[in-house]
């Protein structure tokens, strides 16, 4: 049986590293093509692989905080997280993120859920139509679990907070339009039908330009919206599998000071085909309506199978996989570039950039006298982003490393594991040889 376990190990290892050889490619063209300055911080490690031999092996996690050394901010936390992981890990997190007194969250937004807003004409019209989509989104959500479509938008809004925190604080912003007037919502019981209108930049019926009328039905195509479900997240598949929990279910978004810092899909979009980065791939994948994320559900109930065979050493040794490749910043690096030279600087740069500009606000608002409770905030993010968070909170608002705590996100305990010492060496030695021959140079 150890033989057997072996020899699938090495196929799964083998399987697994060679997607990183569709990376090379990538990696050579991105060598020298990335024109920023370098930072002149020190670089902060958020990932680290900790063991006791023969007992137990580990991904840790860090949370570290920073303050300004004049005062000018209040104190700020960079809390990465792991987007699957033991249910302890979330746990620790959720009780630190209780002792902030705000924290701004990763979520990439549904397209409109940012609400509406824009410099110019044109940006005022587009984001609203962009909202008012969302909105109409969320009333056929509405309408598929209810048979019916809300009185107002006072039900609207409790259901979407019902179904989700996040959709509940998401619609509030989009019920408005470019202008602060509330959108017009009324539904139509006997014709099973409803209506959405913005009135424009004067607020008023009729009009011509940008003081004309803008119903949804001249440019939207009906379909519910809602926050990413985990049925259908390969993500939360992988967790189940694993004996792992997924992030959106492990913590709890309820929270009135909880607050979505990131960029919607339409804008994570269109950035991404500007720098001719296709981004159906990357959603289709985590949502699992791709091609290649039906293989990976049929892998994924392959191993459920697989596993109740060999004593759970399959789900331990995926575990053992994702420590190994997460806590080596190398193999993140090098992940990032698999679907494009511009992937890397939409996923991670631009979106920690909104987190960065958000905390600008809020001590600028300080300034001014607003919000003067908020003495403390922590920023919820995948740990894959606090390299550049960390760079920029540093480079751009003047922040200096103060205290570090490391949270145990993936454990494996070797003495009650069915993978034995012996295997779990050639699985590190199996990871780290196939890593290291992708990433040298041919």
């Amino acid at each position: 049986m150890t033989h057997l376990r072996i020899n699938w190990f090495y196929g799964l290892v083998t399987t697994l590293c060679a997607t990183a050889a569709l990376t090379r490619g990538a990696l050579a063209k991105q060598d020298g093509a990335n024109t920023q300055p370098e930072s002149q911080t020190i670089k902060q490690p958020f990932l680290k692989v900790t063991e006791e031999k023969r007992k137990w092996i580990a991904l840790e996690i860090a949370l570290r905080e920073y303050e300004h050394p004049e005062g000018k901010g209040p104190k700020i936390a960079l809390v990465g997280v792991a987007h699957i992981a033991d249910r302890s890990f979330y746990r620790a997190v959720q009780k630190s993120l209780s002792e902030y007194d705000l924290v701004l969250y990763e979520s990439v937004l549904p397209a409109g859920a940012k609400g509406a807003g824009g410099t110019t004409d044109k940006e005022r019209v587009e984001s609203t139509k962009a909202a008012m989509g969302f909105v109409g989104g969320v009333i056929e959500s509405h309408y598929h679990r209810k048979n019916r479509y809300p009185d107002g938008t006072k039900e609207l809004r409790a259901f979407a907070a019902k179904r989700d925190a996040r959709l509940g604080q998401w619609i509030s912003a989009a019920l408005q339009d470019a202008w602060g007037n509330e959108l017009i919502y009324e539904s139509d019981e006997d014709d099973e039908s409803f209506s959405l209108l913005s009135f424009g930049e004067d607020g008023k019926k009729g009009g011509d330009g940008v003081a004309g009328d803008l119903d949804l039905t001249d440019f939207w195509t009906p379909g519910p919206v809602d926050a990413a479900s985990s049925d259908d997240n390969i993500q939360a598949q992988l967790a189940d599998a694993l004996r792992l929990k997924f992030q959106l279910e492990a913590l709890d978004y309820d929270q009135e000071d909880w607050v979505c810092s990131d960029m919607a899909m339409d804008e994570v979009d269109r950035a991404l085909k500007e720098r001719g980065v296709e981004f159906e791939l990357v959603a289709g994948a985590l949502a699992g309506t791709s091609f290649l994320a039906k293989i990976a559900k049929l892998f994924l109930v392959f191993l459920r199978v697989a596993d109740t065979f060999f004593d759970g050493a399959i789900a331990d040794t995926f575990k053992v996989l994702l420590i190994e490749m997460l806590g080596d910043e190398a193999i993140m690096e090098m992940s990032m570039v698999q679907f494009g030279e511009g992937f890397n600087e939409v996923i991670v740069e631009m979106r920690n950039q909104v987190v960065i500009d958000d905390l600008k606000r809020i001590i600028e608002n300080q300034g001014n006298g607003e919000n003067p409770g908020v003495s403390s905030i922590a920023v919820l993010y995948g740990a894959a982003h606090m390299q550049d968070m960390a760079r920029r909170l540093m480079d751009q608002l003047g922040y200096l490393p103060t205290e570090v705590k490391w949270n145990r996100a993936i454990e494996v305990d070797l003495e009650e594991s069915a993978v034995s010492q012996r295997e779990l060496m050639q699985i590190r030695l199996m990871v780290r040889n196939a890593m290291r021959q992708q990433m040298s140079p041919r």
